[in-house]
């Protein structure tokens, strides 16, 4: 039993490091940006730096969209007249 609790507490560990060094990386990113777009960007620097915080989460919903949209319909759902799905009766 204390074997298996030991395995759970550190791969939650693993997954909590893992998370806190993307989030340390996404900040890094953002100050980067920003203190980058402040020389050499003709726009404003805290759009850039807005950009670069939402990004990912653009990607992800984007991805997830996708996702979706180009889902496969089980074979087991027949398509009917009206483009809807019906179970099919045995």
């Amino acid at each position: 039993m204390l074997p298996s609790i030991l395995l759970q507490f550190e791969l939650a560990l693993i997954g909590f490091v893992l998370s806190l060094l993307t989030f340390v990386v996404q900040i890094a990113l953002v100050i980067w940006t920003y203190s980058d777009a402040t020389d050499n960007s003709s726009y404003s620097a805290i759009l850039w730096a807005i950009v670069v915080l939402f990004a990912p989460l653009i990607g992800w919903c984007s991805t997830c969209c996708s996702a979706a949209i180009n889902a496969k319909r089980p074979t087991w759902l027949t398509d009917t007249a009206q483009g809807t799905y019906q179970i099919p009766r045995s």
